[in-house]
């Protein structure tokens, strides 16, 4: 019986440690390939608007305190400074004059208090206090944004996975400061304290590049910005091309540009590349010696990303960024993470709309499976990127088809300067100019088009392949070295699906970790919690969004079908999930220090200590000095009974199972004599 009894427990506690990494998944909304504009402008453009906003209403953005969070054993080993903060409590630090931490990549890490802040000896006052810093402004590219201080200013480069909010004093300082990182769902990368709002750059792995200086112009030089400095990046292009054209490289084109040390297609991920090689009609299976052979590949592409990027630039704020903001929290709800797909027109999707002429070039490239019948490029596409850019023009169709098509002859640019150079003016285009009687198709904004399928694949033998989402189907010639990818397996990665029905995350601005959760309330009012296990939230609202989530992993509220009713095993295993989650959120709040303490009775998998007074539980919040206010401000604790499932969710961290996740420290104490 003992050792049934024991198996029971076992398995109750496994199901309890599945439910809570699973609900944690939900919150660690990471954007695993981050990408250029639509991806990562995301964050300029929302610090842009919200501090903007403030701003008008005369908000104070003198500089109060620094916070970040520790490293942990994910992140790498925590420094002995780190350890001096307490690291292992998993709360945000609040960081002073003699903080040496540094974040960055290996070899290349930099400090994350300001140099220009730090006394230069013992009683000498540094040369910048942090009270003088004030926020005026800020400056963006993909990669980096540049804040201004006044007297100093500070790059943070988000070399992975890392986005923003303006958090309120109230979410700062009674949700984010009260809750461990593990339970919290991210990362306090730095943030920036100010009298009514902390500007919190948060991140899933601490991994991001902070410098400090003086003026803009001291700060680390960054590539030329695609859509800021068109000139400037068409030089980091040239001078690329004309590297790989000087050498025997011959790997896949797609790969080359994402992974390229020069960084002149930086923040250029797998999601991006996808849809500019489909606006730029490049084909996904090329070489990069292919690519760089053909002065017309070249030019589309730099017009493709150009224009990629001005629709984020001009459009991404108003129609996605906008609407998912609640109180100047980026919070989106799932319809509106399920719009973004909206945006995309290759990746993740089944099928997409084309022109008819685009359609008709789609035949033709399947019917000549060998090789297929050139690049399927639609000019409609860079319409604009053309007209702002037509200079170009000549190397995508050639002189006289480009001045028939009403441009205008260019020539001076770097790129038509290094063709011209190596005498490739000439070279094969792999579109027939002839086929386009004008740029704009007439039926290109047509909501009868032709709805074509899209393909997915997979290079053979990387250990690390990244999807491959394509209009066409690779010709046969190189099928070998790619995997169609088809079936359950291809279901599985569609944004829909992902978004749909389960608990991941996609692609896109609104995937990354640290966006809020949206909870209507019993008045339907909008009401924002901005970590997971926030203590602002109440019990009936904590119930209700588990209960939201526990619908959506069991297929109970599929989009478009009508709402399935609980059954009764569904009601009770619900229970036994909100029983545990309740016990996990007011332990993990508590901290490490705290022994959660059961008596030896409560061990033996049965309900004989459900009688005993020794069984009673304190919960309440943590006396932590973190929280806001000192112990004597905080209400009285609370005895509480805790039912079996709790008791399992405690009591079974004596083999490790639960308290690792939070930090949990349980001990056993023998009954009073």
């Amino acid at each position: 019986m003992e050792d049934r009894a024991r198996e029971a427990a076992l398995q109750r506690a496994t199901f309890i440690v599945e439910t809570i990494e699973w609900v944690a998944t939900g919150f660690e909304s990471v954007q695993f390939n981050p990408t250029v504009e639509h991806g990562l402008t995301h964050l300029y453009s929302t610090l842009q608007h919200v501090f903007s906003k403030l701003t008008a209403e005369n908000t104070n953005f003198r500089l109060l305190n620094l916070w970040a969070d520790a490293k942990d054993g994910k992140e790498g080993k925590p420094s002995d400074e780190e350890r001096k903060y307490h690291a292992t409590d998993g709360k945000v630090m609040c960081l002073n004059s003699s903080c040496s931490i540094k974040r960055g990549t290996n070899g290349r890490q930099t400090p994350i208090w300001p140099p220009q802040c730090k006394p230069k000896g013992k009683g000498v006052m540094p040369e910048v206090v942090l009270s003088s810093l004030e926020l005026k402004g800020a400056q963006g590219t993909a990669r980096t944004i540049h804040l201004d201080f006044g007297v100093l200013w500070i790059s943070i480069a988000y070399l992975t996975h890392m986005s923003l909010q303006f958090y309120t004093k109230n979410m700062w300082y009674n949700s984010v400061l009260t809750v461990p990182k593990k339970l919290r769902g991210f990362r306090v990368g730095l943030a920036f304290e100010f009298e009514a709002h902390t500007l919190a750059f948060v991140t899933l792995d601490n991994v991001f590049q902070p410098n400090w200086a003086v003026s803009c112009d001291k700060l680390p030089p960054t590539p030329s910005d695609v859509y800021a400095d068109f000139h400037g990046f068409l030089c980091g292009v040239s001078s690329f091309v004309e590297g790989i054209l000087d050498s025997r490289k011959a790997s896949l084109a797609a790969d080359c540009m994402r992974t390229s040390t020069t960084r002149v297609f930086f923040g250029m991920g797998v999601y991006t590349l996808c849809e500019v090689f489909f606006m730029a009609g490049i084909p996904i299976h090329i070489s990069i010696q292919e690519f760089c052979q053909s002065p017309s590949r070249v030019a589309r592409l730099c017009l493709a990303l150009w224009e990629y990027t001005r629709k984020s630039h001009d459009n991404l704020w108003s129609d996605v960024l906008k609407p998912a903001m609640v109180d100047n929290i980026l919070a989106p709800t799932r319809r509106q993470r399920e719009q973004y797909s909206d945006w995309l027109m290759v990746y993740g999707k089944t099928r997409t709309l084309v022109p008819r002429r685009m359609a008709e070039l789609i035949v033709k490239h399947e019917t000549n499976d060998v090789n297929g019948e050139g690049d399927i490029f639609e000019p409609g596409y860079l319409n604009i990127a053309l007209r702002k850019h037509p200079y170009l023009g000549s190397l995508v169709f050639g002189e006289s088809a480009w001045t028939r098509l009403g441009g205008s002859v260019g020539g001076g640019d770097p790129l038509s300067s290094l063709f011209s150079k190596r005498n490739m003016l000439d070279a094969k285009s792999h579109i027939n100019p002839e086929y386009y009687e004008s740029i704009v198709p007439y039926d290109f904004m047509d909501k009868t088009r032709p709805r074509k399928q899209i393909y997915l694949y997979y290079q053979v033998h990387k250990t690390c392949g990244k999807q491959l989402w394509t209009i066409t189907k690779i010709p046969s010639s190189h099928a070998e070295t790619f995997d169609l990818i088809t079936g359950m397996e291809r279901e599985t990665r569609l944004f829909s699906n992902i978004v749909k029905k389960s608990a991941s995350v996609a692609i896109g601005p609104l995937e990354y970790c640290g966006n809020g959760r949206i909870m209507m309330t019993t008045h339907q009012k909008k009401r924002v919690f901005v970590v997971q296990g926030d203590p602002s939230l109440s019990d009936t609202d904590f119930k209700r969004y588990i209960r939201g989530i526990y619908r959506i992993k069991n297929h109970l509220d599929e989009p478009g079908q009508p709402k399935t009713g609980m059954s009764r095993e569904h009601q009770t295993e619900l229970n036994k999930w909100i029983t545990s989650l309740e016990v996990v959120r007011r332990c993990g709040l508590s901290g490490p220090e705290r022994d959660m303490e059961e008596t030896e009775d409560t061990f033996k998998g049965s309900d004989e200590a459900t009688n005993d007074d020794d069984d009673e539980q304190t919960v309440g919040p943590s006396s932590d000095d973190t929280l806001v206010g000192n112990e004597d401000d905080q209400p009285p604790m609370k005895k509480r009974r805790l039912s079996t499932d709790a008791r399992l969710s405690l009591t079974l961290g004596k083999e490790n199972i639960i308290p690792a996740l939070f930090g949990i420290r349980v001990t056993r104490r023998s009954k009073k004599p």
